[in-house]
């Protein structure tokens, strides 16, 4: 699910579920416990998807079943590990190397350095589309990172990009060719890791204080009443 290894000082996380890298419950906890690992054994991590599916977001089986149970456990889970990837102390550089939906679209709103494979794939927020509301976590994800010019196109208006259009909305910093962008996100975060690892800390939680305190209350809102977020569908 997820495949996990160190090279020198970067911890690389490749998503791979054999279908969309969707978000369930496992892949959450698998992400959880990867970043953990790699905040111990690395001084900077590459999340990358297989080629053609960075994530698909949730898994729609579990959204568009009949237990909402089983729904809210697993955006929850969600929501947990975006935040746990946004209040990561280290360098953090995503490498999107295909689809990029939904909560899949929302990890590159908050990984620190965004690259693209120059291919042809999607990265779009489909709430609207999709009769779905934005949570306060999820508007302060957004909010954070969106380019303003953009922000209503991209966030309320569901609309779709190609990795060279998602540079202008902010889903992404730079595109490079698709058979370099994983040895490319290696070295960006390789030299990103020579930074020193207390400041880069403490500089980034001071930099996105605002987004990560509208983030971490709406999320402890949620934990303590799971049920608010039936509200968010439909």
């Amino acid at each position: 699910m997820i495949n996990y290894r160190v090279d020198g000082d970067v911890a690389i996380l490749q998503l791979d579920d054999g279908k969309a890298n969707v978000f369930s419950i496992a892949m959450s906890d698998a992400l959880c416990e990867h970043l953990t690992r790699a905040e111990q054994e690395a001084k900077a991590t590459v999340l990358i998807g297989r080629e053609g599916q960075f994530s698909a977001g949730y898994d729609l089986a579990v959204m568009q079943s009949n237990d909402p149970k089983a729904m809210i456990e697993m955006v929850v889970r969600g929501f947990e590990v975006l935040y746990q990837v946004a209040s990561h102390p280290q360098p953090l550089i995503a490498a999107c190397s295909g689809n990029a939906m939904g909560l899949g679209a929302f990890m590159l709103l908050v990984y620190d350095t965004r690259l693209a494979g120059n291919a042809e794939f999607k990265i779009c927020l489909p709430e609207t589309r999709g009769g779905m509301s934005f949570p306060p976590i999820l508007v302060a994800a957004a909010r954070g990172r969106l380019n303003q010019h953009k922000f209503i196109e991209a966030a309320l208006q569901s609309k779709v990009y190609d990795p060279k259009g998602a540079i202008d909305a902010g889903f992404i910093d730079t595109v490079v060719a698709l058979d370099q962008l994983e040895d490319t996100a290696i070295a960006t975060a390789a030299e990103l890791a020579k930074l020193p690892a207390k400041f880069y800390r403490r500089n980034k939680l001071d930099l996105t204080a605002d987004k990560l305190g509208a983030m971490r209350t709406n999320l402890e809102e949620i934990k303590a009443n799971p049920a608010i977020l039936a509200a968010a569908v439909g």
